[in-house]
This record gives C-alpha cells, sequence and structure tokens, in this order.
C-alpha cells in the first residue's frame, strides 16, 4: 500500500500508494462528489474524518443515519464493547459502514 519511499519538499512529505483500479475510481467520484480540489484533499478530508468518528467511538459515542422519511438505523464503525464491529469488504480492502 504505502512506499517506502518518503520525498521531503518544504513542509509536506510525498507519500506514494498503489491502489486498485476500483479504488481509483472511486476516488475520482468522490472527488467530484465533495467537489475536492485534489485527490490529496479528498484523503485529508477523509481522514480527518475517520479520526474524528475513532476518538469519538473510543469516548463512548454511538453514531445514527436519520433518512429523508425520518427512519433510523445504527452506524457502526469500529469494534465496540457491545459487539458492533467493522465488517470487511474483501472485494475493495475498505471497512464497509454496518447499519442496525
Amino acid at each position: 500500500m504505502t512506499s517506502p519511499m518518503k520525498t521531503r519538499k518544504g513542509d509536506t512529505i510525498r507519500v506514494t500508494l498503489d491502489v486498485s483500479p476500483p479504488f481509483y475510481e472511486r476516488l475520482e467520484n468522490l472527488e467530484k462528489l465533495v467537489e475536492a480540489r485534489t485527490k490529496s484533499d479528498v484523503i485529508r478530508q477523509a481522514l480527518q474524518f475517520y479520526e474524528f468518528m475513532a476518538k469519538k467511538t473510543a469516548a463512548g459515542f454511538r453514531f445514527r443515519l436519520i433518512g429523508p422519511t425520518g427512519q433510523e438505523e445504527n452506524l457502526v464503525f469500529f469494534h465496540l464493547p457491545d459487539g458492533g464491529e467493522t465488517k470487511k469488504d474483501t472485494k475493495n480492502s475498505v471497512p464497509e459502514v454496518i447499519t442496525n
């Protein structure tokens, strides 16, 4: 995944990722959906969101999704003490959001 080769350039570090074509397509689609300037912006924003969710989950927070008609679902992103856990999507090698 992450290349061991990193190049320091100013205040940034270049990291090279090897991704599958389906992953790259998802990245491009998300870049358009959120109107990001670059794919790097998408990855940075995704990491910020992931970190926020991980910290809140570790602190005991739970998350609910409320649909347009008012239906509600629990979102499980990480292993929780009550047995909820992340389901692995082996096709794309990324965690899948589980709804209860």
